[in-house]
């Protein structure tokens, strides 16, 4: 999910419009999310949760890092395809929720893979399903949403670079040519992916696909924000 695509939906009165007013430049690599339970929690797989979640509605708290955040809207549409009703808990950042959820004090939160994978790898949290189209290489032995609970669901925070509407497509094609240059230096694309960082087929970085894939993201969370009536004005 990205900034640009949620925006429409969560305020009533926005400046720009996303879709007409921009020009993309280039997609950055996604970085998709992980649920994450606490060690200690009654929850061993995503199935064990979903099946509680049906028997108990309302009484799985999810935890996010405020009203309108990613975690917040990612696990709204897990809710939502799964058929489940859960409670979010807001929170002022990622960090008290991601305490709470160690401590026991809410039943899970989505988490950013690269923020999620020293907690996980540190053993005070479980990832117990991923966001991902396709099972990451950090989180090898995490199933994916997708192939467990809810057929074809993905998310992934994503970045993209924008240029104001009617910039001149050579001004685009230089700054996306550097940009190309960079995602191809091995050492570079290593340090990504270490931190938790999906790569992308090359043709998803390029100007016209963030132009598609925008289009696309602002039409999928507008459904999501809207069965799940959030706002921010």
């Amino acid at each position: 999910m990205g900034y640009m695509a949620a925006a429409p939906s969560l305020y009533k009165k926005l400046s720009y419009d996303p879709v007409k007013d921009f020009e993309g430049v280039f997609r950055f690599p996604d970085t998709p999310l992980v649920l994450l339970v606490g060690a200690n929690s009654r929850f061993k797989t995503v199935q064990d949760l979903v099946a509680f979640a049906s028997a108990n509605p309302g009484k799985l708290n999810f935890g996010n890092a405020g009203v309108g955040s990613t975690s917040h809207l990612v696990a709204a549409m897990f809710a939502q395809q799964a058929k489940i009703k859960v409670t979010p808990v807001s929170y002022k950042g990622a960090g008290p929720a991601l305490t709470d959820v160690m401590g026991g004090q809410v039943d899970g939160m989505f988490d950013q893979t690269n923020t999620a994978l020293p907690q996980v790898k540190g053993g005070k949290v479980v990832a117990i399903a991923q966001t991902a189209r396709q099972r990451m290489p950090q989180f090898p032995d995490v199933p994916t949403v997708a192939q467990t609970v809810v057929p074809n669901f993905e998310a992934s925070t994503w970045y993209g670079l924008y240029a104001p509407k009617g910039t001149p497509k050579d001004v685009i094609a230089r700054n996306y040519a550097a940009f190309a240059k960079a995602i191809a230096d091995p050492e570079f694309a290593k340090k990504l992916a270490d931190q938790g960082i999906q790569l992308l087929p090359d043709a998803a970085y390029k100007p016209a696909a963030l132009n598609q894939h925008t289009a696309a993201e602002v039409a999928k969370w507008k459904t999501v924000i809207t069965t799940a009536d959030i706002k921010l004005d």
